[in-house]
């Protein structure tokens, strides 16, 4: 054994790697057409963000390092800064066709969530875990996003890695990967996708 890395190197690597399964677990819509399948119900409360001193900082400021968003669940009561800068969100795990994993999706613009409620409320459409979805990204000058359902056809986790996830951990700013499962035995193709999401 040499000297050449420092002692505490692997410990600070595992963190790198923990950083880098991080951000990879979240979905980002990209410039372009995203598709997706939703896998679960969602989870739904209200987000905002606070500097590294804990300030909320205003709705529409630009991101800055230190920076970390705050969740409670929907029915929460806020004060009125807090409601002031507030976004509703839906917290939901999908299947990113483009990366081919699995991730947790949050979305916060109103004109994605009005359209698949829309969907929702189709009869011709209705759940939209029984279909894929199509999120198109366009900047002119402007982001906007537009939302088109595919075809119904079923969906199957057969051959594909799904973590175990608990939605209502974002609520207490927990990592949603990291939780105690109490069943490891867990056939996805026997089980609702639902019921090992935090019962959501």
């Amino acid at each position: 054994m040499t000297d050449f890395l420092p002692k505490d190197y692997d410990k600070q690597k595992e963190k790198e790697d923990s950083k880098k399964s991080n951000s990879e677990g979240y979905m980002r819509f990209e410039e372009g057409e995203n598709r997706f399948r939703i896998l679960t119900e969602p989870t739904i409360g209200w987000v905002w963000w606070t500097d590294s001193n804990d300030v909320i900082v205003e709705k529409g400021s630009k991101a800055q390092k230190g920076n970390k968003p705050v969740r409670i669940d929907m029915n929460t009561n806020m004060v009125a800064e807090q409601f002031e800068n507030a976004k509703l969100f839906w917290a939901m795990q999908v299947w990113n066709y483009d990366k081919e994993i699995a991730q947790i999706l949050e979305v916060t613009q109103i004109t994605i969530r009005d359209e698949i409620q829309a969907l929702i409320k189709d009869k011709d459409w209705g759940d939209p875990r029984e279909y894929d979805l199509v999120v198109e990204r366009t900047n002119d000058d402007i982001v906007k996003y537009s939302v088109r359902p595919k075809p119904h056809k079923p969906f199957t986790a057969k051959g594909k890695e799904i973590p175990n996830i608990n939605l209502k951990a974002l609520f207490d700013s927990e990592d949603p990967y990291k939780f105690e499962l109490k069943d490891e035995n867990i056939d996805l193709d026997e089980i609702d996708l639902g019921e090992i999401n935090g019962g959501l």
